[in-house]
């Protein structure tokens, strides 16, 4: 089979606790799900697949003309629901990208961004590459649905577009680390290996405290990139999110 070189899969779950039907929440006149999926495509860096959980989230990328694929509702998490979804796929692919589908208004070019750099990472620094940008103000900063990335900060300069720091640890606080903490935005682009075996890992202690996914791999060893953005993304997560991007 021949090995392709990326692949975005965007999980899609109809059910959520804090936001009720998430993926097709209304935005300016298209479901949120949809938007994701136009972002993706218009990134230009792969081909583009919906991991669903139900028919009514198939019957809305039937209607819109997205490729996707049918998982099982009762998988756990967005890496394993990409992970399963990529084995349904035809096609060897060198990289999976895990596009999180409440990003309505993520660029492009952060999509980009993350992508290409893993893809640049030609010495295989990295397992997996994900992005960073600043905090808009400490409201957003303290707010513990948006997750804070701590990273290698080198001789301490700010960092401008392109940068990729090492990712030291992820938090839903910001308190003890003020000056060395970044937004985390929701994207993770693995090699084809590492996202098989990091779904192979039992949950990690920090991750099941934390409530992030992330933790695991680092628990484990493997190396976590962030590219640094200037794309000031909003995770709709709560009706106030919601508020805010509209």
């Amino acid at each position: 089979m021949t090995n392709h070189q990326s692949v975005i899969i965007i999980p899609a779950r109809i059910a959520s606790t804090r936001l009720q039907r998430k993926p097709l929440i209304d935005i300016q006149g298209k479901p949120m799900l949809i938007w994701c999926a136009e972002q993706a495509i218009n990134s230009n860096c792969g081909d583009v697949y919906i991991a669903c959980d139900s028919e009514e989230l198939s019957d809305l990328c039937f209607k819109h003309g997205y490729q996707h694929i049918m998982t099982d509702s009762d998988i756990p998490t967005g890496s394993d629901r990409v992970y399963i979804a990529s084995t349904m796929i035809n096609k060897d692919y060198e990289f999976i990208v895990n596009l999180q589908g409440d990003m309505p208004k993520i660029q492009p070019e952060t999509i980009k961004a993350v992508v290409k750099s893993l893809e640049n990472d030609v010495d295989k620094k990295f397992d997996i590459m994900s992005a960073i940008t600043v905090f808009s103000d400490e409201e957003e900063k303290r707010d513990i649905n948006n997750v804070s990335a701590i990273v290698s900060h080198g001789q301490g300069k700010d960092l401008k577009a392109g940068d990729i720091v090492d990712s030291l640890y992820f938090t839903r606080t910001s308190e003890p680390f003020p000056k060395s903490v970044y937004k985390h935005i929701g994207i993770y682009a693995y090699r084809a290996e590492a996202l098989k075996r990091f779904v192979s890992l039992k949950p990690s202690r920090l991750e099941i405290e934390e409530r992030l996914e992330q933790l695991r791999a680092l628990e484990n060893n493997m190396k976590i990139g962030c590219v640094f953005v200037d794309d000031h993304v909003i995770s709709i997560d709560t009706q106030h999110d919601l508020e805010r991007l509209l």
